[in-house]
């Protein structure tokens, strides 16, 4: 299973590149940069835009209600693992490669 953490996605610097914005179980707001494969999303946001999407984590850790994740870029408040809430994530089969 692949699991998705809701976040607002924007453009970054590179082509390929995303800023994703997200929060911690505290209602913290946390960010990175990340290359195109770590996100999803429903529109693809233009220069300015922010858009909502998702970003690609690895569970470590869950008790009933927080989720510690590994983050797949260190972001820049803090390293590379965040405790969120259950109900910020979201699970899909993972893709096969071809």
């Amino acid at each position: 299973m692949d699991y998705w953490l809701q976040c607002n996605i924007s453009l970054g610097q590179f082509t390929g590149e995303y800023v994703v914005e997200a929060t911690d179980f505290r209602d913290r707001l946390f960010s990175l940069f990340t290359p195109a494969e770590f996100v999803e999303y429903d529109a693809e946001p233009l220069q300015g835009q922010t858009v909502a999407g998702r970003l690609r984590v690895e569970p470590l850790a869950k008790d009933a209600h927080w989720v510690l994740v590994r983050l797949p870029r260190t972001p820049l408040e803090n390293g590379a693992t965040v405790t969120v809430l259950d109900s910020q994530l979201t699970q899909t089969p993972a893709k096969e490669l071809a």
